[in-house]
């Protein structure tokens, strides 16, 4: 009886001993993830780089028109969404993987929309995402104190809002929305697809010369 009692004694040490443990790891990946976007937004020179993400020139899908010049504000904004996940790919990687978020995505530009052969509206748009969550992904070597984001992908947008649409009626303003969730979730290329590109390089700059330390 004695000797059943040791071993569920020790067995329940050895569960509470687990879980404080994976909760450590829990809160350094938190604080390491937290640390690097305090960073990022600290940083002018990553400012100047995200805030505003710029892209040039959009064709939409349908192959009627464009956007050009379009101007992205929010993606410094990004906090930590929920905890992140901890796992040992091999003896010296750690993977941290989790969610961030940003509300209040603005963007504004220029567009040129043919709705048929004879008609062309062209003018400028404005428009908020109330938000917008990205899955991050970044891989730490313990040995070697490095990290780099692998991955920073788009996986949820909120709602849509026009604040601006020149250069059509009253009538067409439900054109400006259209165009947003075109240019959103477009098939080439969209604006997720950019902010991705822009979030990565922007993070994966800061880390180049920073030491991670996984405790």
């Amino acid at each position: 009886m004695m000797l059943r009692l040791l071993l569920l004694l020790g067995g329940v040490s050895s569960l509470v001993a687990a879980q404080d443990k994976g909760e450590d790891l829990t809160a350094n990946g938190n604080e390491i993830i937290d640390g690097l976007l305090r960073e990022a937004r600290d940083s002018d020179s990553i400012q100047k780089k995200i805030n505003p993400v710029i892209v040039k020139h959009v064709e939409l899908d349908d192959r009627r028109g464009h956007v050009e010049n379009i101007s992205i504000y929010g993606l410094s904004s990004l906090a930590r969404h929920g905890d992140v996940n901890i796992t040992f790919s091999e003896a010296n990687l750690v993977i941290i993987t989790g969610r961030l978020r940003a509300d209040d995505l603005n963007m504004s530009g220029r567009y040129l929309y043919r709705p048929s052969r004879f008609f062309r509206l062209r003018g400028s748009l404005g428009a908020t995402l109330n938000y917008f969550v990205v899955e991050i992904g970044m891989e730490v070597n313990t040995e070697l104190n490095r990290a780099s984001v692998t991955t920073f992908k788009v996986v949820e947008l909120g709602k849509i809002k026009v604040t601006k649409f020149t250069g059509a009626s009253f009538a067409f303003n439900w054109l400006g929305k259209f165009i947003i969730n075109k240019i959103l979730n477009g098939r080439s290329f969209s604006i997720s697809e950019r902010l991705e590109i822009s979030g990565k390089k922007a993070l994966n700059r800061l880390l180049e010369e920073k030491e991670i330390r996984f405790k």
